[in-house]
């Protein structure tokens, strides 16, 4: 498969692999500390999304073979050594992840307690060595991957300090980007866009 051009790739990981980072880090501090005030449907589905987008950075980090069109960390640094195993592997987490959210398989475990901030943890702290790597060797990905690498930092600091979300800060944002007042201080409609890590830099905003 012919790989795409520098020019894509650099687009990819301002827009996407950001993405992928922003809603990994988010979702997990979210569950950690929000958890307990969301509905049964609410939490199991910001479970599922941050398992997902775990996933996908466990593999962009780990594996060396990409299928199809799969955009993967040794695309943008050819000296790269993937974590062998990869940290959900690591964490004792892979197979369950793969099951859960990839497959409709038996081993699905439907009463099973993730740890979602120390799983972000693991695999965030993998993705602080990508980009580490890339800004010391001043490589030329580097600069499209300082979004995702901020709030990296900003995740491990906030888990290291034990710091917890200001969940009085939660709004519902309207089409037009102004708060809706009724809903300032509630958790029934948590914002759906970055709460913790503003990064709209990502966005063009």
């Amino acid at each position: 498969m012919a790989i795409a051009t520098a020019d894509e790739l650099s687009a990819f990981a301002s827009e996407h692999i950001s993405y992928e980072v922003e809603m990994a880090a988010n979702g997990a501090a979210m569950w950690r500390d929000a958890r307990t005030y969301l509905s049964r449907v609410a939490s199991s589905s910001l479970t599922v999304a941050v398992l997902v987008h775990l996933r996908l950075l466990d593999d962009f980090l780990a594996r060396t073979s990409p299928t199809v069109d799969d955009v993967l960390a040794v695309h943008y640094l050819d000296n790269w050594q993937p974590p062998a195993p990869s940290p959900l592997t690591v964490m004792g987490d892979r197979h369950a992840v793969n099951g859960q959210v990839a497959h409709l398989a038996l081993r699905r475990e439907t009463s099973r307690l993730w740890n979602l901030a120390d799983m972000a943890k693991a695999v965030l702290m993998e993705c602080q060595r990508f980009f580490n790597q890339l800004e010391d060797e001043a490589n030329a990905y580097a600069p499209s991957f300082e979004v995702a690498a901020r709030i990296t930092g900003e995740f491990l600091d906030w888990y290291d300090q034990g710091l917890y979300l200001d969940l009085d800060a939660y709004a519902t944002v309207e089409v037009d980007g102004t708060p809706s007042p009724d809903s300032v201080g509630t958790t029934s409609n948590v914002v759906t866009r970055s709460f913790m890590f503003p990064n709209d830099a990502w966005r063009g905003s």
